[in-house]
């Protein structure tokens, strides 16, 4: 009469239960609607798995937990994870990772985004530490390989885990990692970046140039554009001076006539100078 209301199905795990010799009352109703969660609870029970296992409330996460088991995956290391507040396919990544050993101690499972699991496992899997990665930002799997790229590269990667940073930048920054230009790059670049910017900047820096002048010259409002940095390269070539051309504000067409004018007078005062 206990199981008076209950339905079917429910009856037949309990009655498996008692020949199996274990007691699932205790979560039948709990889980009343899901005769699947009980069967698996079940089973869990009759396999001695541990009690913080089996009330991770989904019979497909506890059923592949049990597959672990049976494969003699050490369960140790999930005993202490939060398992119902980890995002579900999160969840189901980290026991991959625990099936091929993955040390998970001081991950923050909790606020661990999809994008960033994807990206970490096979790291993780080898043993490398990136807890840091345990954030709440939600960039893309690319944006994270990007970071795990500059870290290995000596990189620090803090300010790209604290803010989204546009993502085709954090591209190009990977690319360029084991650049000796990497570093003073990042001395410049905001999370306001737009990629071209961050183009020429890194252009000057490889030129010997300070963006310095130019990025100052401009608006808060508007970049320096591709012209820009592309008329101080070409002064810089000329053996011109660099000052008039690190102004944000003029057009292209004005920078053309100023490089015509200065190439001029560089002409003229060498054939002075040759006589």
């Amino acid at each position: 009469q206990a199981l008076a209301g209950y339905s079917k199905e429910v009856w037949d795990e309990v009655v498996t239960a008692l020949y199996y010799g274990v007691d699932i009352s205790p979560f039948i109703h709990a889980h009343q609607n899901n005769p699947e969660l009980l069967r698996q609870i079940k089973w869990g029970l009759v396999e001695n798995l541990d009690a913080r296992l089996l009330a991770v409330g989904d019979a497909e996460v506890l059923r592949k937990i049990r597959g672990l088991a049976s494969k003699g995956v050490d369960l140790e290391n999930i005993h202490s994870l939060p398992l119902q507040a980890i995002d579900r396919e999160v969840l189901d990544l980290v026991l991959e990772w625990v099936e091929k050993g993955a040390d998970l101690q001081g991950y923050n499972l909790r606020v661990l985004s999809l994008s960033a699991a994807k990206a970490i496992g096979p790291h993780v899997v080898r043993g490398e530490d990136l807890r840091e990665f345990c954030v709440s930002l939600r960039g893309t799997p690319l944006y994270f390989n990007s970071l795990i790229h500059l870290k290995a590269n000596g990189v620090a990667i803090d300010r790209f885990l604290e803010t989204l940073w546009a993502e085709d930048v954090v591209v190009f920054l990977a690319h360029h990692a084991n650049s000796r230009f990497i570093s003073p790059l990042l001395d410049v670049v905001t999370p306001a970046f737009p990629r071209d910017v961050t183009e020429g900047v890194f252009a000057l820096l490889r030129n010997g140039i300070s963006p310095d002048p130019l990025l100052a010259s401009g608006s808060p409002t508007e970049w320096p554009h591709e012209f820009h940095f592309g008329w101080l390269l070409r002064a810089k070539e000329a053996g011109l001076d660099l000052a008039p051309f690190s102004d944000a504000s003029l057009s292209e067409p004005e920078l053309a006539a100023l490089f015509d004018s200065k190439v001029r007078l560089q002409t003229t005062i060498k054939r002075k100078l040759r006589k």
